[in-house]
């Protein structure tokens, strides 16, 4: 006998062959094979210790039980409960059909993430999350879902469509509904805070509609933009998305800019470096932000030492694919200057601070942006130097180094603190807010 789960409570009937000679009362032994007894449905008279007990009266031609079934929160599989006739009678015998087997059919619809996890790049397009129904949905109704924030902030590192208010998304469902969903918009931030994770899970229901297999959904805020960071934290690790491979070459941990110790990098100018690891995220640039923190110290160099530099094949025209660097202060034409340089559409180009000399013993940050139509330098947070130039910067598949100019063999002696490369032009507001960190 086939019972729906949302349907209406029905009959189990019992018939005697013959009019009762006297009253008896009837017992019903419950034997629960999948369906469970108050969880999946109950019977009127209710079973007491797995028995149903059914008073008959004389003359009495049958009986009769309801089953009615639990409406449950969550799918379930069909579910069986069988009841046999028990108990002997002084006047009536039990005949051959003294069992009967009720199915319990999950007849809702039911609720559930297509997937459960998905990712959102922080400066990318937004997320579509969905969600899809297993039947058509019978009534309108409102979906919720409940945002339980891990190291992810509404309102802070993203916000949903539509609105999670008070950590709750409400999606209007319309009868005959077959699926919904709701966007995740990350929000852009330039500081380096490691990508970040929310966690979504369905909490209400329309009506006539249960939880499915996933009830649980997690997204990760990808922070994307800095393709490279090395907060030099007592080792030269990249603390980016991306995890760039670095190699450290002789330099050794020293005091930072803030005297913390271990926050920085001693590179001796003889065969002190940094090596990191070339990867598609750090060669497929189009545009591009290189920040440093360096203490230099008194030297002569080859014109353009490296603080940070992805070189060309050889050290000719155009050089470098792109560089942060530094001349000495001891040699003649432009002493003690920062260079920003590029390789666009296979052309070296360069600008430098040739209005500005670094002393020796001083902590500087330096920075240069390229939006695709202007480079521009900076010196502690200030704009110095700015050029109008419009291409692609090429891509030549090196690794990238630290204090070293690789292709002609020469080091850049000094102190280097933290480093980044981003994947496009932080404005100055944002530059200056990193000097300013």
């Amino acid at each position: 006998m086939a019972f729906l789960e949302l349907g209406d409570a029905e009959n189990i009937d019992i018939v005697f062959s013959q009019p009762l000679q006297s009253d008896i009362t009837l017992t019903i032994d419950v034997g629960d094979s999948t369906a469970v007894y108050g969880k999946d449905y109950t019977t009127i008279p209710e079973a007491v210790n797995k028995t149903i007990s059914i008073p008959v009266q004389k003359k009495s031609t049958s009986a009769s039980f309801k089953l009615s079934p639990v409406k449950g929160q969550y799918a379930k599989p069909k579910r069986v409960v069988k009841f046999t006739l028990g108990g002997t009678y002084s006047n009536a015998n039990v005949g051959d059909a003294k069992t009967i087997r009720a199915i319990i059919f999950d007849d809702a619809s039911n609720v559930q993430f297509l997937s459960s996890s998905s990712s959102v790049n922080e400066f990318g397009a937004s997320k579509t999350i969905n969600l899809a129904f297993s039947s058509a949905v019978e009534n309108s109704g409102n979906l919720t879902i409940t945002i339980s924030d891990s190291t992810a902030v509404y309102g802070r590192d993203y916000v949903t469509s539509p609105g999670g208010t008070s950590k709750t998304i409400t999606i209007p469902v319309t009868k005959g509904a077959t699926s919904t969903s709701f966007t995740i918009t990350p929000i852009q931030k330039s500081i380096a805070d490691g990508d970040k994770i929310a966690k979504f899970a369905i909490s209400g229901l329309p009506t006539a509609v249960q939880f499915g297999p996933v009830a649980k959904h997690i997204t990760t805020v990808i922070d994307d933009d800095l393709v490279c960071y090395i907060p030099m934290n007592g080792n030269a690790k990249d603390a980016s998305h991306y995890a760039n491979t670095t190699l450290v070459e002789g330099a050794t941990l020293t005091s930072g800019r803030k005297s913390v110790a271990q926050t920085a990098y001693q590179m001796d100018g003889v065969s002190n470096d940094i090596v990191i690891t070339n990867t598609k995220a750090l060669d497929t640039i189009r545009q591009i932000t290189l920040s440093a923190w360096i203490k230099p110290v008194t030297f002569y160099g080859v014109g353009n030492n490296a603080i940070i530099e992805k070189p060309y094949f050889s050290h000719v025209d155009p050089y470098y694919q792109y560089k942060l660097g530094i001349t000495g202060d001891q040699r003649p034409n432009i002493p003690g200057s920062f260079v920003f340089a590029l390789s666009i559409n296979g052309i070296y180009t360069f600008i430098t601070s040739n209005q500005f000399a670094w002393t020796p013993g001083n902590w500087y940050f330096v920075a240069g942006t390229y939006n695709g139509t202007t480079m521009t330098l900076y010196i502690n947070g200030n704009p110095v130097a700015t050029m109008p130039v419009a291409g692609k910067i090429d891509s030549w598949g090196a690794n990238v180094y630290l204090g070293k100019v690789r292709n002609a063999s020469a080091f850049t002696p000094g102190t280097f603190g933290d480093m980044r490369i981003y994947n496009r032009a932080l404005s100055a507001s944002e530059i200056s807010s990193l000097y300013l960190k």
